[in-house]
């Protein structure tokens, strides 16, 4: 299952696989070089990868593995740097 988002100068993107790994990506497609990190939120817990310098043409992504039990499970992928905080819809079944 896989939720995307467009933002002024990227693509956000959270991912669910069956096993249980959840993956936010970043593709960043224009602007300045940026230090974010990325994250997911489910059942109202948010969880951040440690920060990340991003510039523009770059894809970066940051993995978790949960449970399988956590697949369809409502899972929004984070985005939060010095200029905001982004989200992407929610995946699930």
């Amino acid at each position: 299952m896989e939720r995307c988002t467009k933002l002024s100068n990227g693509i956000l993107i959270v991912h669910q696989s069956s096993s249980g790994v959840v993956s936010t990506t970043y593709a960043k497609t224009g602007g300045s070089t940026i230090s974010a990190q990325l994250g997911y939120s489910r059942s109202g817990t948010s969880r951040y990868a440690g920060a990340v310098s991003i510039a523009s043409g770059q894809t970066k992504s940051a993995t978790w593995s949960l449970s399988a039990s956590a697949y369809c499970t409502s899972t929004i992928g984070l985005l939060t740097y010095s200029g905001g905080s982004y989200q992407t819809p929610a995946s699930h079944c």
